[in-house]
């Protein structure tokens, strides 16, 4: 731990701290990325700021005018940005991805989501349930929101369901136990504390989202912050909330 924290540290120095970057967020990230950016920001002695929301939220906000330095969002979005004319040629970096899945309150029991008729039954028999909010430009939200209808079940989830700004926010839910079950991606449930894991989605209904990172067109001294989001450590950050390479 001393080797990685020493590694992160000393990409820190080659990090300047603007006048601009304390005025603005310097990084765009995306909620499915955020318990990594901050472990690896946290060791830094001034990190940069950090705006997180969610992936079509930051999209758009960097196509109507926002300059960050950096952003760490979904492939497809980085594509749009990317086809925009937005980003710095040759800096977009693959960081890996992650797929949809379910949390519960730690300590509870954990209900069979194997197959496509225990996740349906799963859904079902939950009193409660959250996901972030479709017309946020939740990435996971979205996907739920397909599956209710793809399963027949919209009405009857609409009916228990709690809309949540962020996929996280639903997580944080079920730990507290107020729902019974939360859809988020799945690197925003695993080594949260006070949440279980209660699987990921049945392949036939899962959403593997690849997520990347890439430097603003113009962007000031963008090299350091990629380096740091694509350093050993931040490999192993990514990895430890579930992260998988693309």
């Amino acid at each position: 731990m001393m080797m990685t924290r020493r590694a992160v540290t000393s990409l820190a120095a080659a990090l300047p701290v603007t006048a601009a970057a304390q005025s603005a967020p310097a990084i765009f990230a995306a909620g499915a990325v955020k318990t990594a950016v901050e472990a690896l920001l946290a060791e830094l002695p001034e990190p940069p700021t950090v705006r997180f929301a969610t992936v079509g939220a930051l999209r758009d906000e960097v196509l109507a005018g926002a300059r960050p330095r950096l952003v760490l969002l979904s492939e497809d979005a980085l594509v749009r940005l990317d086809a925009a004319g937005l980003l710095l040629p040759g800096s977009r970096r693959s960081i890996g991805r992650t797929g949809v899945a379910l949390a519960t309150r730690a300590g509870a029991a954990l209900p069979d989501v194997g197959t496509l008729g225990a996740f349906r039954a799963a859904l079902l028999a939950a009193p409660s349930f959250a996901y972030a909010d479709p017309a946020r430009g939740a990435t996971a939200g979205a996907h739920m929101a397909r599956i209710f209808d793809q399963l027949g079940i919209a009405e009857a989830m609409r009916a228990k369901s709690r809309l949540v700004p962020f996929g996280v926010d639903g997580v944080s839910l079920a730990a507290a136990g107020e729902v019974a079950l939360a859809a988020s991606q799945a690197s925003e449930i695993i080594g949260r504390p006070g949440v279980a894991l209660v699987g990921m989605l049945p392949d036939a209904l899962q959403l593997w989202t690849r997520y990347g990172v890439a430097a603003l067109r113009d962007a000031a001294e963008p090299a350091p912050l990629l380096d740091l989001f694509t350093s050993p450590a931040a490999r192993a950050a990514f990895t430890a909330i579930g992260f998988v390479p693309s």
